[in-house]
């Protein structure tokens, strides 16, 4: 086996170095680090040494972040912290445009600034650009492409970084820049404008939640489960049931639910998760890689047998499926929206008559806040459960009932029991909807019998 090139020694020393070299060679500025396409362009791999870095230090650390750390500090302090001359130029005019014509206040400004400052840094970051203007020029359908992958990431920073009504107002302020400098035909497109609609912010705080009641949730199931024998549909449900189906609807609503209810996904997670890579049902499980923290694995407490007979029905009814649970094949994503979705539930809520006492109707957000709250009372339980045993035992503390009495593994199958308890009846299911047994064999995931016993 040949041996390591990015050595940690090398990663310390010896690279910094050749980089630095390399930028005095040729005359630029070490103000910040160099760009991907440069450091490419001059034979240092930059895919490789990224890997090579998570791999001896951090695996979030970046070659950028790696460079900052050497010495090679950028113009963070500056107003704007680009190199790019007509980027800075048409930020300064951009935001002189919403003093004057928007009359901006100055706490408006500098919300603006700053949501562009972080778009300058995190792009540079993330693909080693320079300025902004480059994700709005384009010579190729190919780089069309490019740029719009670069900005999703952009945008997903911004939404794993921040709470909803910050990230929403930092992407519409970077799509507002976009706008000023289009309509000078300084750019050939609006590119945020373009892929804004991938993108559901949820806006309401996790301090401020608005709880569903239990029989809420229930009443959106059963209303959802008897769509097909109602006589008369609200006017929502008829529209969107007349372009899908009203059987394909129901199916995907009730995968909707469940995962809504019993896992808990982030909005943009119903988009990005895929049945075929992230779903363990063997284990009840969906993994969740990209999240704030890091990947996580995050346990179904609901149905996890219909999410499996949901898999065997897409591949069969759908020999084209691309293992996305709400697939549309129009979308470069592969997926609904958010905002696609957050408008099922809501005709679905109308259908069910479920509403807030203002008027409103439940999100997705909603739906993760009751997963949440259900999540947090289980532990709540646990903690009472292992205060009776320490009490029991003669120890001081639950910590020392964790350590002395339980693995973390059975620690961690002890609280899922009770959460599996805590989230049992919500989404009864004594079969499967039609539209899924015309193709799935039910007997293989619903116990049919048993249900029928407890009437004996």
């Amino acid at each position: 086996m040949p041996a390591e090139k990015y050595t940690r020694e090398y990663l310390e020393r010896r690279l910094p170095a050749k980089i630095r070299e390399t930028v005095r060679n040729d005359g630029l500025s070490l103000a910040q680090p160099p760009t991907y396409d440069y450091l490419n362009a001059n034979g240092f791999c930059t895919r490789s040494i990224n890997n090579a870095l998570q791999r001896h230090f951090d695996q979030d650390m970046t070659l950028h972040q790696w460079l900052r750390k050497k010495s090679f500090t950028g113009p963070e302090q500056s107003e704007w912290p680009t190199n790019h001359e007509e980027t800075r130029y048409y930020l300064k005019k951009f935001v002189q445009s919403r003093r004057d014509r928007h009359n901006d206040r100055n706490a408006t400004l500098d919300t603006i600034k700053t949501a562009l400052r972080v778009a300058l840094r995190e792009g540079h970051e993330l693909h080693g650009t320079d300025g902004l203007l480059q994700y709005a020029r384009c010579e190729s359908t190919e780089e069309k492409l490019t740029n719009y992958r670069q900005l999703r990431d952009l945008c997903d920073r911004y939404q794993s970084k921040y709470n909803g009504g910050t990230a929403e107002n930092y992407v519409r302020y970077l799509e507002n820049f976009y706008k000023y400098v289009c309509i000078r035909e300084v750019v050939d497109h609006n590119p945020v404008k373009e892929i804004r609609p991938e993108y559901d912010f949820d806006t309401e705080t996790a301090a401020t939640p608005r709880k569903i009641p239990d029989s809420e949730v229930t009443r959106l199931w059963n209303t959802l489960r008897s769509l097909p024998e109602l006589n008369q549909l609200s006017e929502g449900v008829k529209n969107i049931t007349k372009r899908h189906g009203l059987g394909k609807w129901q199916v995907q609503m009730m995968v909707l639910l469940t995962l809504g209810i019993g896992v808990g996904p982030r909005t943009s997670e119903y988009m990005r998760t895929n049945c075929r890579e992230h779903w363990d049902l063997e284990n009840d499980r969906i993994e969740f890689p990209i999240r704030k923290n890091g990947p996580g694995e995050v346990p179904i407490l609901v149905n996890s047998d219909f999410l499996a007979a949901f898999i065997e029905y897409m591949e069969v009814a759908n020999p084209d499926w691309n293992g996305k649970p709400f697939p549309n094949s129009d979308a470069e994503s592969g997926s609904r929206t958010g905002s696609t979705l957050n408008n099922w539930l809501r005709a679905l809520c109308r259908e069910a008559d479920v509403r807030y006492d203002d008027g409103t109707y439940p999100t997705l957000q909603n739906l993760r806040q009751y997963w949440h709250n259900k999540y947090k009372q289980s532990l709540t339980h646990e903690n009472v459960r292992l205060q009776l045993v320490a009490r029991s035992a003669g120890t001081s503390t639950t910590g020392e009932v964790k350590e002395s009495y339980a693995t973390d593994e059975t620690m961690r199958e002890s609280i899922e029991e009770l959460m599996t308890e805590h989230f049992e009846g919500l989404l009864p299911l004594d079969e499967l909807p039609q539209e899924m047994r015309r193709v799935v064999d039910q007997s293989r995931y619903i116990d049919t019998q048993s249900t029928l016993d407890t009437f004996d």
